[in-house]
Order: structure tokens, then C-alpha cells, then sequence
């Protein structure tokens, strides 16, 4: 029968039921490293099928009420196994159907593979609204980063990121966790990098980062770091969150300030423009949704744990140290792609200096901030002598007074470069 004489519902159906039981998924060789010499025409044969899969479970109407039985029923051709048996859950299907797919996950010829191949996922996810199959993605997206990728002429610089980038995506955004799983990946990962001859160092949890790619890692990072603090709650009259609620989202922020702390410091480590110009970019974002988002629950969890606050503030303020040492650097270099975002960080966090002194001030604990001139330094920490004129002969004396004080108020200090 001809495809033109199928009806939608059939040749759905002939789509789904055409990638169930491929009679091969293994295009290695047997050593692993090498590919099988009719690998090209097998790599593209399955990145077109991954792409009719997902162009079909992305078409807007499958979220019809009328078409959830076709959308049950392919979902369940793709789930079915001999001993399985049918779900009415239209979760659990597509969960099913996740585990069906994960087999590919190891037999995946090419990092540029992985791209089609986690969009056929999402797009059954969104289909389904299933949260459970989401997390079975996130725990696919970490198998496939945990992967040791060959390169190939097949595929561009080009193709790999943009791979790289949707498997750091899904990584962290359907992980349980994603401020642990950045959390994870600073501590063990990254590290494995820094100090590595001639820059290129690669990890051994997770392969698939390298000193060459670090910027798409660095990058990912930092969105998922700013998406978290965007998604506390804003408050609302009339419906106070419980105390336990409350200090869920502040030890949350805590977590991401701590997390935020590592990726600055990373910069010094990776002196790459792509480092460097996420860092002002997200930053930025960063401080922008902590006055929006976080700064409200700081405020009203000041007095209940005081000490967890200022120990938050504390955190906050090395960073915001560093972000001033970016800020000088970049003026130094004079490249416009990081210069211009230099004026809008230096004005969000003069804004974010001042609200950490207005909700000071209102719980009478000023004597917790002072302020007063940084030096401007650049990524080593060297001094910019060209700007030392420009600071008044007794601030240098304050700043070094304030950073050797034994004083533990003081190192909660927000301080404000001139």
C-alpha cells in the first residue's frame, strides 16, 4: 500500500512501528573506537528516523483530547515488550517509551547524533507532560555526557556545540536536583581540568567535558544557576509561605550562591573571552534575579536565622568582588564584547549594595556593612596602575583594613568599586 493512500492515523502508526526493531543499532566495530565502513549511510539513516519521530510527537494536535488515543498508541508501540504489559497511564507509557529509547543511548555513532535523538525524547515528554519521563531524560543526557565522543569529518565544531549544549540543557534543567548536578559537576569535574599542560585536560566522570569545550559547559552552568533563583516564588498578599517553606527557598539560594562562587572562580582558571563574557552576561542576570526573587526571602528570614544570612551575604560579596575584577579587566583588554556589559553589572550591583544596606538597616545590624574602594585588579590579581590615581589616598587603607579584620561583620560587606 502506497503511503499516499494511508490515512494520518495509519501512517503514524507505519512511522512508530518502522523504528521499534531495527535489526542493528550497533555501528562500532568491535574495538569500539572505529566505526563499520557503511557507518555514514547507517548514522544518517538513524538521524532521520530520530527527526520524523520527534517532527511527529511535536505536532501541536496530539495534545487534542481527540488524538490521545493515537498518541497512547504510538507511545505504547514504542514501550511494548513481549513481557510488558498496557498501561493506562499515559505517564508511565511515555516512560516506557523513554526506556525503549535509552538502548540507542550507548550505540549512538556521533555527538552531533545525540541532538535529534534527545529531541525525539523531549518531544515525547512535552506530548505527555510526564514528569517522570522527564527525569528518565535527564538520566539519559548524563549517560551521554558521561560518554567518550570520537570526532568524525561527518560532523562540524559547529554541531558538536549545539549537541553539547541540548545535552547540558536537559542535564540540568529535568535533573531532581539541578543546582546539585552544577553543584557535581564544579566539584568533580571541572577540577579535573584546572591545571592540566597545554589545556588539554579532560574529566574522567564526565568525558565529554574537555578544556577545548569548557566555555559550552561554563555557559550551561551559570543559565541553570540563574533559572534556579527565577523560579522562587515571588510573594503575594495574603498567603505567607510556611516557615519551613521559607527556609527551604533560603537554603536554596544559599546553595546557588555557593555554586555561583565556584563558576566565578573558575574564570581565573579558563582565561578564555567565552569564560570571561558569560560570567559578566549571567552574572548580571544572576544579581538581577536575587534583588527580584531571592532578596524578599532574605529579608523576611533575617531575624529567624541571622546567621545563616550573613553567612549568605558573605558568599554573595566574594563574588561580587570578582565581578568587580572582571569588570576592571575587561575595560583593560578593551574588547567590546565584554566591555559592554560592564556598565549594566556595575549598576546592578551598586542596586544590590544598596538593598543589602536598606534590609540591614532595617533590622538594626549596620554595623555588619561598611563601605568603601576596591583596587582595580586584573584575572591574576595585579593591580591596574593606570587607575591608582583615580582612588583617594586613604581607601586603599580602608580596603585593607576591612579584608584582614578578624572582624567576622566584616567580611559581610558589600563593597562598591570607584
Amino acid at each position: 500500500m502506497g503511503l499516499t493512500r494511508l490515512t494520518g492515523r495509519e501512517s503514524s502508526k507505519l512511522e512508530v512501528s518502522s523504528f521499534t526493531h531495527p535489526q542493528s543499532t550497533n555501528i562500532r566495530d568491535d574495538d569500539g573506537d572505529s566505526f563499520s565502513p557503511d557507518y555514514p549511510a547507517q548514522c544518517e539513516c538513524l538521524t532521520l528516523l530520530f527527526k520524523i519521530l520527534a517532527v511527529f510527537f511535536a505536532w501541536p494536535q496530539l495534545s487534542d483530547p481527540m488524538y490521545s488515543p493515537l498518541l497512547h498508541q504510538s507511545l505504547e508501540i514504542l514501550s511494548k515488550s513481549p513481557h510488558s504489559s498496557v498501561s493506562k497511564d499515559i505517564g508511565l507509557v511515555a516512560k516506557g517509551a523513554c526506556v525503549y529509547l535509552e538502548r540507542f543511548c550507548e550505540h549512538l555513532p556521533l555527538l552531533s547524533c545525540t541532538r535529534p535523538y534527545v529531541t525525539l525524547l523531549v518531544s515525547i515528554c512535552t506530548a505527555c507532560q510526564s514528569s517522570v519521563a522527564q527525569k528518565r531524560v535527564a538520566k539519559i543526557c548524563t549517560q551521554l555526557l558521561k560518554h567518550s565522543w570520537v570526532e568524525s569529518t561527518m560532523e562540524t565544531t559547529q554541531q558538536r556545540t549545539e549537541a553539547l549544549e541540548y545535552l547540558l540543557k536537559y542535564h540540568f534543567e529535568w535533573s531532581v536536583e539541578p543546582l546539585k548536578a552544577v553543584e557535581e559537576m564544579c566539584t568533580k569535574a571541572v577540577p579535573e581540568l584546572i591545571g592540566e599542560d597545554g589545556g588539554q585536560g579532560v574529566s574522567s566522570i564526565f568525558p565529554a567535558l574537555s578544556s577545548d569545550n569548557f566555555p559550552c559547559f561554563y555557559k550551561n552552568m551559570m543559565i541553570t544557576v540563574v533559572s534556579q533563583i527565577k523560579a522562587i516564588p515571588l510573594p503575594t498578599k495574603g498567603a505567607q509561605p510556611s516557615s519551613e517553606v521559607l527556609l527551604d527557598r533560603l537554603q536554596s539560594i544559599h546553595l546557588s550562591a555557593n555554586v555561583l562562587h565556584m563558576l566565578v572562580t573558575f574564570v581565573k582558571s579558563f582565561e578564555k573571552r567565552a569564560v570571561l563574557s558569560a560570567a559578566l552576561k549571567y552574572g548580571t542576570l544572576y544579581i538581577e534575579a536575587l534583588l527580584k526573587f531571592g532578596m524578599p526571602v532574605i529579608d523576611v528570614e533575617f531575624r529567624p536565622h541571622k546567621d545563616e544570612v550573613l553567612t549568605l551575604l558573605k558568599t554573595l560579596q566574594k563574588s561580587t568582588r570578582c565581578f568587580q575584577t572582571f569588570c576592571g579587566h575587561s575595560k583593560v583588554k578593551r574588547d567590546t564584547s565584554l566591555t559592554n556589559h560592564v556598565p549594566k553589572l556595575k549598576k546592578i550591583l551598586e542596586m544590590f549594595m544598596f538593598k543589602v544596606m536598606e534590609m540591614l538597616a532595617h533590622h538594626d545590624c549596620q554595623e555588619a556593612f561598611s563601605v568603601g574602594n576596591l583596587r582595580n585588579r586584573d584575572l591574576q590579581g595585579q593591580e591596574i596602575l593606570s587607575q591608582v590615581s583615580k582612588l583617594p589616598a586613604h581607601s586603599s587603607q580602608l580596603r585593607s583594613e576591612r579584608e584582614t579584620s578578624p572582624n567576622p561583620n566584616d567580611e559581610a560587606v558589600c563593597s562598591q568599586e570607584e
